[in-house]
């Protein structure tokens, strides 16, 4: 295991790394095969227990489930160092990506997600995206009654706003919250504030990705830092993460070994006061 300079983050009552391993590369990454895959997998798991966050969306065209079903046999191989973070209300058909987050919805997704990764429970389940035409509370609601059935330790939600969140956890805790959030994209600062309010963490997804609108600048800025470190920028936007607050857990996407490695070397890496101020006065 790399030492880290940041503390692991308290889940489903273990201590995971503070990075964890995103699957929808698994499933949307042309070419990629299983073995590939779970070799990856074994990559991450050498740093210790970590989060493996998955989605019902993340399949292909001809299979119902396929990241939950690849996080399944990675559970099978090495499932005391494996948490898992899958979602619902949200898949794939012919058609495309659609919501549905009514509660006899949510349960079906879930029923396919447990077939397919071979398990009775998940340890967090979250609504992937808010269906603007069923109140949120229901839609958590419905995943606080499996809680209760036994097939979900821990309930989350992905893409909220501030005022989603609070609404989601006047139905029961949330323990996880599942955003865009990086050095490029602050539109989610406020829900890590409300985040750390009620002890949950913050799932950063897209984290080393600059977004459409981002500056030229502030992308040349994360270079020129990683430049004069002699690492990655990946490694930049990830240490910027790490260093902003306890409650950030990063998800990498990596389908090869030597990405995977690359952006758990940032767990070493720990940005000064001044390149801070560099990468937020150039957002």
């Amino acid at each position: 295991m790399t030492d880290s300079t940041y503390p692991n983050r308290p889940l489903a009552g273990r201590s995971i790394r503070p990075l964890a391993l995103g699957t929808a590369g698994w499933s949307f990454t042309e070419g990629v095969t299983d073995e590939r895959i779970l070799d990856t997998a074994a990559a991450a798991l050498e740093y210790g227990p970590i989060l493996f966050d998955t989605a019902l969306a993340y399949t292909t065209p001809d299979l119902s489930a396929n990241s939950d079903r690849l996080v399944g046999e990675v559970v099978r191989r090495r499932g005391s160092d494996v948490v898992v973070s899958a979602k619902g209300g949200h898949y794939r058909d012919a058609t495309g990506f659609p919501k549905d987050g009514r509660p006899e919805e949510i349960r079906k997704n879930l029923d396919v997600t447990l077939r397919e990764m071979g398990v009775e429970a998940v340890d967090v389940y979250s609504l992937h995206h808010v269906d603007p035409n069923v109140p949120i509370e229901d839609s958590v609601g419905a995943i606080d009654e499996l809680r209760w059935e036994g097939k979900v330790h821990h309930v989350g939600v992905s893409n909220v706003s501030v005022e989603q969140l609070r609404a989601a956890a006047s139905v029961t805790r949330i323990a996880t919250v599942q955003n865009r959030l990086s050095p490029y994209v602050h539109t989610s600062l406020d829900v890590l504030a409300e985040v750390e309010k009620q002890g949950a963490l913050l799932l950063a997804y897209s984290p080393t990705q600059p977004a459409k609108d981002t500056p030229a600048e502030l992308t040349a800025v994360v270079e020129a830092i990683a430049a004069e470190r002699g690492i990655s920028r990946q490694q930049v936007a990830l240490a910027w993460l790490l260093g902003l607050s306890d409650a950030v857990v990063p998800i990498v996407g990596s389908t090869r070994r030597a990405t995977l490695q690359d952006s758990f070397a940032a767990l070493e890496v720990v940005l000064t006061g001044e390149e801070r101020r560099r990468i937020d006065g150039s957002a």
